[in-house]
């Protein structure tokens, strides 16, 4: 005869939905029923006591046949729980509870149930299911004894990391994991499928690349979701089958919170538009920059038809500096946007313009059948720029120099087109203005080496570079100073004098970039003489370019660079040529570094022209007679010239430094009018910083 509550309960799943979705989603295997207001009534199907290693016949349906099989401190907790239940629908009914096995083991049961209630809201039935999680148990102890798991893939792990088994039950879960649920519920989490924490449709997700890991091996997903916690986030897994040592397998989840990160891939998505044509475009003119132009061009040269031309027109505004300095930045960038429009407007339709630097255009005219029509072309372009332009009540005549570089007949491609017209330029700039040259292969060496130095500096490997040191002595022939000196040997151009790329680093403006490692490395080798206390009070020389001397930022640089270094011992070079293009700017800098204790000294004295006035009010302490009335001393007149340069340095309180000694009567002479300190290859020649140490050494020894 069947059981009162057994009937009960047929009749209650049929009719109750919520019910029978609970029974449902508890992946059962076993249930109860209990009848609260009979307590001592309950009825527990067969799979209950099979778990137990019982036969189901010879149990009755009392609740003192499972108590006493049940852990006293579990049945404990379970009470509790069922009495906050009862008070409070929304209180979950859910522990995981010990029982004694019929040989003597422990069965892990997780024992869920939902009150039935009548209408007034009283419990009047409790519902509910057994599942077994002994297996569950056994494995979840195999992994923590397998230490290398542990420490390899859970252990303080960032990642989401878990474990799932064969019915696609959470086994293992690390902190990052739980962290996708709620924190009330994270502790009940292990034991449940997807199926009961997430919306259908991402269970259905995660279940379906579960299946596809246990059949093949490991899966790969991407996955926009919302947590059980109610985040939203994307989430890259990767999950791979593995097998206990029973040969049981299981999935190993390693999943990536890569939210952030696909929230910036979505966001450079939506600026690429933005930012390709930045890269491409000249923000002033809005037209092409040098990469944009390249790049157009070496399409367009695709299209040069047979027995026709191409040119490439590189134009230099002549003296743009002065636009600038003489008017205003405001004016300068309108002008520049001026001639853009006027090269729109006087150029063959197809032709590619840009803007490759501050002062500078490139135009590619395509499919032209002689280079009497190019010529034509340029013609006009300098006739349309040089015609008088109004901007802010200013009449600007602005004058350019260009250089012209055909394809095919001369090069064959966009990068020896630039090479060429570059060299073409600078040819025209140095025959006037309003001038254009087309390029030759007869074109000087030097003009061609010059390029050549000047491309080379734009890409410079800084390793090239190396500093000597010239020694300087006193009438004791005791050593005073060293003046640091840069050598550039570069592997395609050779030897590269001062002379020749000191200028046209100012030009390209990678003078900067060269002072400062010329600063960075000076420093360091006088730190390593520090050290090994060889300087005492031998001063270091270094020479300065005007352009650096003019940059604003360029004192507080030269502060900080030399905050470690005895300022005394330090004495900064600047050309008398240099000095009056701006007496006060620069006197206001040298003043700035007097006061923190640099030094500077006016060299090449004499081939200038400096006025005694000026010479008299600037704060410079060396005086340096250029090497040219040195190595000829046999002219009356350098000697002359000599002794009026070392008297007005004595009466002008400064000291005075004669270069290019050479010869021992050049020595006598020079000390013989009062000369206060010597440099030249009679004393020694430029040397590496080794040699510098070791000639110190030596005199330190004398």
């Amino acid at each position: 005869m069947s059981h009162y509550l057994k009937e009960e309960l047929y009749e209650l799943i049929s009719k109750n939905h919520k019910v029978f979705d609970s029974l449902q989603h508890s992946s059962l295997d076993g249930l109860w029923y209990l009848d609260l207001e009979n307590p001592e009534n309950e009825w527990m199907n067969d799979k209950f006591w099979e778990i137990l290693g019982h036969d189901p016949r010879e149990k009755k349906p009392l609740s003192s046949e499972w108590q006493d099989l049940i852990f006293p401190e579990d049945f404990q907790v379970a009470m509790q729980n069922l009495e906050k239940h009862l008070k409070d629908p929304n209180y979950e009914y859910s522990q995981i509870v010990r029982y004694k096995h019929k040989d003597g083991s422990t069965v892990w049961i997780r024992c869920r149930g939902i009150a039935i209630r009548n209408e007034e809201g009283k419990p009047i039935r409790m519902l509910g299911a057994h599942n077994d999680l002994t297996k569950l148990k056994n494995i979840q102890q195999d992994l923590k004894e397998s230490k290398e798991f542990s420490e390899l893939m859970f252990d303080a792990s960032e990642d989401i990391m878990f474990v799932k088994d064969e019915n696609y039950r959470l086994v293992k879960a690390n902190k990052a994991m739980l962290n996708l649920y709620p924190k009330d519920i994270q502790q009940s989490v292990i034991g449940t499928t997807t199926v009961e924490k997430f919306s259908p449709e991402e269970a259905e997700f995660f279940l379906k690349y579960d299946k596809i890991a246990f059949e093949k091996g490991s899966s790969r997903t991407i996955e926009h979701i919302t947590t059980p916690a109610g985040e939203k986030k994307v989430i890259d897994t990767y999950k791979v089958r593995f097998y206990n040592k029973a040969g049981e397998p299981f999935i190993l989840g390693i999943a990536r919170d890569v939210t952030e990160r696909e929230t910036l891939l979505q966001s450079i998505k939506e600026k690429n538009t933005k930012l390709n044509y930045i890269a491409y475009n000249d923000e002033l003119t809005k037209l092409l920059n040098r990469k944009g132009f390249i790049k157009a061009a070496e399409k367009s040269l695709k299209k040069t038809k047979e027995d026709h031309l191409a040119a490439l027109i590189m134009i230099d505004l002549d003296n743009f500096k002065f636009i600038n300095g003489s008017f205003g930045y405001s004016v300068g960038d309108k002008l520049i946007v001026t001639i853009s429009n006027i090269l729109k407007s006087c150029l063959p339709e197809n032709s590619v313009i840009g803007r490759s630097g501050g002062d500078d255009f490139l135009v590619l005219v395509e499919n032209q059948k002689s280079l009497q029509e190019i010529e034509e072309i340029t013609k006009n372009i300098i006739k349309q720029i040089s015609t008088p332009i109004d901007i802010n009540k200013n009449t600007i005549t602005q004058s350019v120099s260009i250089g012209i570089a055909t394809y095919p007949d001369i090069a064959s491609n966009i990068e020896k087109l630039l090479q060429n017209a570059d060299t073409a330029m600078h040819n025209a700039k140095a025959m006037g203005k309003n001038i254009y040259s087309h390029y030759s292969i007869d074109y000087d060496e030097a003009t061609k080496r010059r390029n050549s130095i000047e491309r080379e500096l734009l890409n410079i490997d800084m390793s090239e570079f190396n500093i000597v040191y010239h020694p300087q002595f006193d009438i004791n022939t005791n050593i005073y100073g060293v003046e640091a000196l840069i050598r550039w040997n570069s592997p395609t151009l050779g030897n590269v004098t001062p002379d020749e790329f000191i200028p046209i680093a100012e030009k390209n403006q990678t003078i900067e970039k060269i002072g400062k490692w010329i600063f960075k490395r000076t420093i360091s080798d006088w730190q390593k003489l520090l050290k090994d206390k060889l300087i005492g009070n031998i001063k270091l020389s270094i020479n300065i370019s005007s352009i650096q001397l003019i940059n604003n930022e360029f004192s507080d640089k030269i502060i900080k660079y030399f905050d470690k270094v005895d300022k005394k011992l330090i004495t900064f070079e600047i050309t008398e040529t240099y000095l009056l293009s701006d007496i006060n700017y620069t006197k206001s800098i040298i003043n700035k570094l007097n006061n923190k204790g640099f030094s500077f000294a006016l060299d090449d004295f004499g081939t200038g022209y400096s006025s005694l006035k000026y010479l008299a009010n600037l704060p410079i302490r060396y005086l340096k007679i250029d090497k040219s009335f040195v190595s000829d001393l046999d002219k009356e007149n350098n000697k002359t010239i000599i002794k009026a340069i070392v008297q007005l340095s004595n009466n002008l309180d400064k000291k005075c430094v004669a270069e290019g000694v050479e010869t021992a009567q050049q020595l006598e002479f020079l000390k013989s009018i009062g000369c206060d300190f010597y440099q030249g290859f009679y004393f020694s020649k430029p040397i590496p910083f080794i040699e510098l140490k070791k000639l110190l050494q030596s005199h330190q020894q004398n």
